[in-house]
């Protein structure tokens, strides 16, 4: 019996850099294919004080729900610390031409960067 063939998978990063999360603002960055969210990834570029950042993920100004938000805690923050969001399966869909924001509420009392990697799955 022939195994069936299965689509390749092809999982293309987008990088977007947030030069200050302790400040109300977003980070953007275009995905010029179509697509759905595998995840998104974040590394701290120094220590996280004075409160926690509460992150929300979006499409196009829209949310994409509960499992596109993230905190990045203050405590145990500092230089080349990392995280993760995953998605559920049919919030971070994309179609070619969308924006992927991220957002800070800002509560981090520090100038806090962080760079982001989203994960797309194309197709």
């Amino acid at each position: 019996m022939a195994l069936p063939d299965h689509l390749p998978v092809h999982d293309r990063a987008l990088t977007a850099y947030h030069a200050d999360i302790g400040t109300a603002s977003s980070t953007f960055v275009y995905c010029p294919f179509n697509g759905r969210i595998v995840s998104i990834h974040y590394v701290e570029h120094g220590v996280v004080s004075g409160g926690d950042a509460a992150i929300t993920t979006k499409i196009n100004g829209t949310t994409i729900g509960a499992t596109g938000a993230a905190t990045i805690a203050a405590s145990g923050s500092g230089a080349g610390v990392r995280g993760t969001i995953t998605p559920g399966i049919t919030a971070g869909s994309v179609t070619a031409g969308d924006c992927v924001e991220l957002a800070s509420d800002g509560a981090p009392s520090s100038v806090s960067p962080v760079s982001w990697t989203v994960l797309v799955r194309a197709g």
